[in-house]
This record gives C-alpha cells, sequence and structure tokens, in this order.
C-alpha cells in the first residue's frame, strides 16, 4: 500500500513521462485508511472516506467507506440535493437509463427547448419521444411539449386517441372526502346504479356535485 502521512496529505507527480507500479492499494490519507479498500481519499472512519473503490466489488462510494451499489453516496448533514448535473454549454442537463438491447429512458432539462423539464423514452435525445413535460412555469405536457394549461394531455398524437381513465367506484364517494378546500376537484365516478344511471361526482365548495350519465 502506498498513503501519506501529512497532516494535509498530498501525492503528486511532477513528471509527465515518468511511471510507477506497485501492488496493493493506493490511499490518499492522513493515515493508514482501514477497510477494504482498492483506492481510498480519507480513511474509513464514521465521515472519513471522501471517495472510496471497493477492492472486492468495484463498487464506488463518496462519503461511505461501505458502499452496496456501483456508486453510492452517503451524506449525513441538511443539504437539500446530494447529486447535482449542471451544463455550462448549449447540451442537455439529463441523464439517461438504459436496459442493454431492449429499453432506454432519459429524463432532465432541454436547453434546446426553452428549459422544459423531460422525461422521454429514447437515449441520449430527452428532445425526441418525450412522454412528459414540465414548462417553467409549471404547466404539465403528456403527449405534447408545449402544454397551455396546468395539465394537457394530448388525446390524438399520432392519430390514435388518448384517455384519461379513471377506476370506478360501487357506491357514492363519501361526503367526508370533499369537505375542505384543498379536496376541491376531485372526480369519482359511481357505477352502482343501473346502466344509464351512472354517477359522476365533481368536488366543489358547495360538497359533491353530481352529474347522471344517460346512455
Amino acid at each position: 500500500s502506498l498513503y501519506t502521512t501529512l497532516s494535509l496529505p498530498n501525492l503528486y507527480s511532477t513528471s509527465t513521462t515518468a511511471t510507477s507500479t506497485f501492488a496493493g492499494s493506493l490511499y490518499v490519507a492522513s493515515s493508514t485508511p482501514g477497510g477494504n479498500a482498492l483506492f481510498a481519499v480519507g480513511t474509513s472512519t464514521a465521515g472519513g472516506a471522501l471517495l472510496w473503490v471497493d477492492r472486492n466489488s468495484g463498487n464506488v462510494g463518496i462519503g461511505t467507506a461501505g458502499p452496496s451499489y456501483a456508486l453510492d453516496v452517503y451524506r449525513n448533514n441538511t443539504d437539500a440535493s446530494l447529486l447535482r448535473l449542471e451544463q455550462d454549454s448549449t447540451g442537455d442537463a439529463a441523464i439517461s437509463f438504459l436496459l442493454t438491447g431492449e429499453q432506454s429512458w432519459s429524463m432532465g432539462i432541454d436547453n434546446s427547448d426553452s428549459n422544459k423539464f423531460k422525461i422521454s423514452s429514447d437515449y441520449p435525445d430527452i428532445g425526441s419521444n418525450t412522454r412528459l413535460t414540465i414548462d417553467t412555469s409549471g404547466n404539465v405536457g403528456i403527449g405534447t411539449t408545449n402544454p397551455d394549461s396546468s395539465l394537457q394531455i394530448d388525446e390524438q398524437r399520432n392519430s390514435s386517441f388518448k384517455y384519461i381513465q379513471i377506476d370506478a367506484e360501487v357506491s357514492a364517494p363519501a361526503a367526508g372526502d370533499c369537505d375542505a378546500q384543498a379536496e376541491e376537484g376531485r372526480m369519482a365516478l359511481d357505477t352502482s346504479g343501473a346502466a344509464g344511471a351512472h354517477k359522476f361526482y365533481i368536488c366543489t365548495a358547495n360538497g359533491w356535485d353530481t352529474v347522471t350519465l344517460t346512455d
């Protein structure tokens, strides 16, 4: 193993051609890190591991000396976020997911379309095959990348109808489910009645308003 013993650890080379080989682990720490690292910056003590590559699994830990996944990030603080993707040029700030030979998904900020957040069933272009879009005003689009309302669904994309489905109930909704301002706008469908007399409920400031659906 190779490690530094300075109070402020440093490991560097001033040569552009020289190489070194050695067996064991490489540590950059103020003391022997311990643990099972192939490469480590910091120590295996709680909160001491800045960067850790596990010798057996190859897992990489940031903030942890015991990474359980290919990349395992750990913090014990009050920060709002653990990971940030930042784009400083014309590309997108996005991340992609891929099942080899099967399906890919991407999500992130589309730099070329007014900084909208998109989820796409494509890789790596979030501007193609976009399934969901949120613009910077908060409007949400499904099947459209230009939503004009809080929620807009393109029902004839690719000449095929799209639907909003509300699962049917076999009884009227409870009055207690529509007795507060935050509940206004709820909808329910009751198919317990005879055919031609099913009821559609919308929660308003006056309680449940009812529409009877006829054939």
